[in-house]
């Protein structure tokens, strides 16, 4: 994902694919690749420390299965041993609308993601999303 300098305190993302694999009660799973993170504000807090803003990722709400996946801030550090930065991982909110129309809850994790910072612009790495998640009862 590139990230894009706005001024010397902002950053900006662009929109980036996500894939996540999805694992039902049963065991089943499905992966989702149609689901995309929109362009999103990157603020500096500190000398190598910067936070992404919150944001909401999902697939086309006309097509089903839907997911939507509810991104809290995310706090990206410098790693001295790596001289890169990393996003740390976050726990995001997920929901899942299946084909049946039934309705699932539960939470996505998003590893780490090392940013290339010598690249112009900034890319961070490509990262798989994994969750959990429990059907709603009617």
């Amino acid at each position: 994902m590139p990230v894009h300098r706005v001024s010397g305190e902002l950053r900006r993302t662009a929109a980036e694919p996500m894939s996540g694999m999805l694992t039902f009660q049963d065991g089943s799973e499905v992966v989702l690749s149609n689901v995309t993170i929109p362009p999103t504000f990157v603020d500096r807090i500190a000398l190598l420390h910067w936070r992404v803003r919150a944001c909401v990722g999902a697939s086309p709400t006309d097509v089903l299965p839907y997911l939507s996946v509810r991104l809290p801030p995310e706090d990206t550090m410098f790693d001295v041993q790596e001289m890169t930065m990393v996003a740390l991982q976050i726990t995001a909110g997920a929901t899942y609308v299946h084909q049946d129309g039934s309705i699932w809850q539960g939470e996505v994790v998003f590893p780490d993601c090392r940013i290339d910072i010598l690249a112009n612009p900034m890319v961070a790495e490509t990262v798989t999303a994994v969750g959990t998640l429990t059907k709603e009862e009617p």
